[in-house]
Parts: structure tokens; C-alpha cells; sequence
């Protein structure tokens, strides 16, 4: 498979980087990464940030992504993820920089140990007197979701939608991805009623994957059922949980580069990228995605 061993080829020997801070020290630390895949998605998907636009954000964790896609950009950007947004720190972050504009200019220069990309976005956000959390559907992105969504397309059949997400939800609170659980109340930006649940997946104009672990297939599988581009991030590879994944010979699906090729079988006019990071076994930097 040509794509498959043309990411073999580059896993193993790096290309291009996106040039965005690579001498930075906090351009490599982990809180500084999705800027820069935030940056990867503007360019690449310019034509589909448009107001009133939609993105699925897939295990977005703290929310940090679709916060800065709604505060920054004006982009719409659910969080589909059963764990609970953390996004105080971050506001609290723009205040101290909004109230310092020192601070901001020190790091606002890419390059220096001070980089911190939040700085360079504080002109963006002039003007803006409140903040919006960004909205929450607290589901794993899993084969169940995959399917509840195929069969609304088919039947449009609203109540067994909402069998399921009420279902999902359920589940998805009572999910431990933390090791403990986080409590089942509702949140601001949690999405509970599911007509608007649906509605939201439904109008998505493309599907977003950071690191998104076992969700990986399902935002490939989701996005393909929507009819719309994806773009993700591959990371963890979680073996024994997907035994079924093989690749063209036969063989089983256990390290990093073996599912980039695995991915790139499954996947229709995928392309590959290298986001402006320093690649590392906690930080991997290979963003697979289509255009159209």
C-alpha cells in the first residue's frame, strides 16, 4: 500500500516540519501541543471554519482545543468525551494576561524559553467581556456511537437515539479515564437533551482527533459516516484491546508505526503531516487527515 509505506518512511527518517516554535521549550511540554495542532487545523481547514460551522473535538480531555476554537476563532467545537472540561485554568491564565500586557509581550516572542503560545493570542480575544465554555457530550466515541448515528441517518428515529444517549451518557459519567470517578452533575456546556445531541453530530463539517487513544478508529469511522473530513493524531496503541485490527499481510496491529500503516489501509485519500513538536514516545507529532 503506497501511503502506508510512505508514512513507514517518514516515521522512520522525519520530514517537514510545520514551523511553529520548535526551539521553544514550551512548545514541547504538553499543555503547549494543541496550539499547535490548533494552528495545523486553521490552515488546513480555513474553507470550513466558518461561523455557524461545527467541529467534533473526540476525546478532547480538559477542553482546552474546542475553548480556544470557540474563544479565539469563533469556530462552534464540541467536546465528545466522557470526561469533564477543565477549562478555569485556562481562564484564568488569559485573565492574568489580559490585566499584564508585560507579560504578554515577554511571551509573545516564539523561539525564547518565555514562549508560551496562549500570550500571542491575547490580541484575538480584545474586547471579549465573558467567555464561552465549549459544549459537552459526555459519550465515548466507540462502535455503539458509530451505529446509533447510522441508524438515526436511516430512520431518523428520534426515540431510539435518544435510548441510546441517554444510555451513553450513563456510561460516560460513570466512566473512571481518570482512575476516580468525577460525579454526574451537570456542568456548563453539557449538552443533555438528545435532539440538540444529535443535531450538533449531525452538522459537524469535520471531525478532530489530539491524542485521542481508543477513540482512534472511531474518529475515522464517524467521520466517514458523516460524510466529512477528518484530521487526528495517533498515539497510544492499546494492542490487547483491539485484537482485530490487521494489517494487509495477515499481521497483528502492536507497536506505533504498525498502526500509521494500519490506519492508512483502513483510510481513503489520507494524507500525513508532522505537527512542530519534538516527536516523543508521550508526544507524538504524525497527524493523519483528509481534505474533502
Amino acid at each position: 500500500h503506497h501511503t502506508a509505506k510512505l508514512i513507514h518512511t517518514w516515521y522512520h527518517t522525519g520530514y517537514r516540519y510545520l514551523a511553529m516554535n520548535e526551539s521553544s521549550t514550551r512548545a514541547a511540554s504538553r499543555k503547549t501541543r494543541v496550539f499547535v495542532f490548533r494552528e495545523f487545523l486553521l490552515e488546513t481547514y480555513s474553507h470550513l471554519f466558518q461561523p455557524g460551522n461545527i467541529i467534533l473535538d473526540v476525546a478532547g480531555g480538559g477542553g482546552t482545543l474546542s475553548w480556544l476554537l470557540t474563544n479565539v476563532d469563533g469556530i462552534k467545537s464540541v467536546v465528545l468525551d466522557p470526561t469533564r472540561i477543565k477549562t478555569q485554568r485556562l481562564v484564568k491564565s488569559v485573565q492574568y494576561l489580559r490585566s499584564n500586557p508585560e507579560a504578554v509581550r515577554e511571551r509573545s516572542v516564539p523561539g525564547l524559553p518565555s514562549y508560551q503560545p496562549l500570550a500571542s493570542l491575547i490580541h484575538k480575544m480584545e474586547g471579549k467581556s465573558s467567555f464561552e465554555s465549549p459544549s459537552h457530550l459526555r459519550l465515548l466515541v466507540d462502535e455503539d456511537l458509530v451505529l446509533a448515528v447510522s441508524d438515526f441517518r436511516r430512520t431518523n428515529n428520534i426515540e431510539g437515539w435518544t435510548t441510546y444517549f441517554l444510555r451513553a451518557t450513563e456510561k460516560g459519567k460513570e466512566m473512571q479515564t481518570l482512575g476516580y470517578s468525577e460525579g454526574k452533575d451537570v456542568a456548563e456546556g453539557d449538552v443533555v437533551d438528545a435532539k440538540l445531541a444529535i443535531e450538533s453530530i449531525l452538522k459537524a463539517k469535520l471531525v478532530v482527533g489530539f491524542h485521542c487513544d481508543q477513540a482512534t478508529d472511531y474518529v475515522i469511522d464517524l467521520a466517514e459516516e458523516l460524510g466529512v473530513p477528518y484530521c487526528l493524531v495517533p498515539c497510544c496503541v492499546f494492542p490487547s484491546e483491539f485484537p482485530n485490527r490487521q494489517l494487509s499481510d495477515g499481521s497483528r496491529v502492536r507497536c506505533y508505526s504498525e498502526l500509521l500503516t494500519y490506519l492508512s489501509e483502513k483510510a481513503k485519500n489520507l494524507r500525513t503531516g508532522k505537527l512542530g513538536f519534538h516527536f516523543a514516545e508521550t508526544a507524538k507529532n504524525i497527524v493523519l487527515y483528509t481534505v474533502d
